[in-house]
């Protein structure tokens, strides 16, 4: 089985879990740089059955879903991802999986740009290394108006700590009710007035068609020209043209931003130009417990995927699939090139050989079944079952397969191309009853340097049966 691990930007994921322990079933390959091009993201992510997300960094949405035939598995860090299209890798037959996190860094650093605001701490380091002492008078907290925009799990968290630092708590969300604020600590009020009473507003809701541009225009003109707006929760959910223009006319006093409708930020972005925002690189969930944390549950998710037993499911994949190990990680051997025709329609002139031990310890040989010049390999190590394989290759005497193969799809992108095939087979072994066994295939091929495409995967069948 092939893993990608997607946006390792430091560098750190192949060290954050025990991922030898799967070793020589499992091969696990990190990936630092962003993949933003869905054309690039296909032809990188094309021989893998499994990826891990780095939450929203990298979207999964259907059209790229539909291009990865061996994609069988998707982990996600986080219980919730917006960026992958879930229904549409369960209607593929793909598992998609989440993890646990730690709970509290995203409190922490909430309460740290609050703090940085006030304090003006961030501007003065910055002004200091330009060779300047003292370039602002901050302000103390207490007594101040935390209002929070939000108040689940992480909502409390930094409410707790505004109280914990003398400040008024006032809260709104749509469903909140006044016993459940008051449970908090806070006071509920309606929406405006969370705006217009805000000495510090922060954002603790998820991204959704209801809440994107939450904060816009509107909202950002009701708000004192002292106060501060803390985004730690998703880009989007802040109108940004409108949030610049409020930070560039002091319309409110400044902002601290850990999250961006693009990440990374854009180096064009026109927010980089301003001097009373603090612009920090999506941190709030990136620290060392929590990368064990989630890349442990991740693997996890692997070894329950490999055993059939699912961990922390998000979906329920709706297409029986059977995932099968290659061929050469179960003593077989396969072999097999060929070319690509000039329209790209098929794949052709292609040699293949596929090899098992049977259990009497002969080697049992299967060549391909053709149909014109389109060739198609009986691919895997249990094409028909294992117990079924064991009964024909162990027999003595020849056995005779006879059947039909249908290539319904060729997609050939850049260096890479695969074949989904419908197959119908007969097979008559020497001794007993005809087999009849039907279902697709899918077969991964790459283009060499000499310019022959070669077989580069064959471990995937789909929903085979009798």
């Amino acid at each position: 089985m092939k893993l990608a691990l997607l946006d390792d930007y430091l560098g750190v994921a192949l060290d954050m879990a025990a991922w030898q322990r799967l070793a020589p079933r499992l091969e696990v390959t990190s990936f630092r740089e962003p993949i933003k091009d869905q054309d690039a993201l296909v032809r990188t992510l094309l021989p893998f059955d499994a990826v891990m997300c780095m939450r929203e960094r990298t979207a999964l949405p259907r059209a790229v879903i539909e291009r990865l035939p061996m994609l069988r598995l998707i982990v996600t860090t986080g219980m919730w991802n917006a960026a992958i299209d879930i229904e549409g890798a369960a209607e593929r037959g793909i598992l998609v999986c989440g993890t646990r996190d730690v709970g509290h860094l995203t409190a922490e650093l909430t309460l740290e740009m609050i703090l940085a605001l006030a304090r003006r701490t961030h501007f003065e380091e910055r002004a200091m290394r330009e060779g300047r002492w003292h370039v602002g008078l901050g302000q103390s907290v207490r007594g101040r108006t935390l209002a929070l925009l939000g108040l689940g799990n992480l909502g409390r968290q930094v409410a707790r700590f505004g109280q914990m630092l003398g400040m008024t708590t006032i809260a709104w969300s749509q469903n909140l009710s006044e016993a459940a604020a008051a449970e908090a600590g806070c006071r509920l009020v309606a929406r405006d007035a969370l705006f217009r009473e805000a000495d510090y507003l922060t954002i603790h809701t998820r991204l959704s068609d209801r809440t994107r541009g939450l904060v816009g225009a509107r909202e950002l003109a009701s708000m004192k020209p002292t106060a501060f707006l803390i985004n730690t929760s998703r880009g989007p959910i802040c109108d940004e043209p409108a949030l610049y223009e409020a930070l560039k006319n002091r319309t409110i006093a400044g902002a601290a931003l850990d999250v961006y409708s693009e990440e990374p930020l854009p180096m064009s972005a026109p927010i980089r130009a301003l001097d009373n925002v603090i612009l920090l690189p999506h941190l709030g969930y990136v620290a060392e417990e929590n990368w064990r944390q989630m890349y442990g549950d991740g693997l996890e998710a692997v070894e329950g995927f490999l055993a059939g037993t699912p961990v922390r499911a998000l979906n329920a994949p709706r297409m029986e699939c059977n995932h099968l190990p290659s061929a050469s990680s179960g003593g077989g051997m396969v072999r097999m090139e060929g070319e690509v025709t000039e329209d790209e329609r098929a794949i052709r002139h292609v040699v293949a050989t596929w090899m098992q031990a049977s259990r009497s310890g002969d080697t049992a040989t299967m060549l391909s079944l053709m149909t014109e010049d389109v060739v198609f390999m009986v691919p895997g190590r249990e094409p028909f079952g294992r117990e079924v394989f064991e009964a024909v290759a162990g027999a003595p005497g020849a056995m005779q397969i006879d059947g039909t193969n249908e290539i319904v799809e060729i997609q050939v992108l850049g260096d890479w191309a695969f074949t989904r095939n419908r197959i119908e087979l007969s097979i008559r072994p020497p001794t007993g009853e005809p087999l009849h066994r039907s279902g697709y295939t899918l077969t991964l091929f790459r283009k060499e340097a000499d310019g022959r495409w070669r077989l580069a995967r064959d471990a995937n069948l789909l929903a085979v049966k009798s």
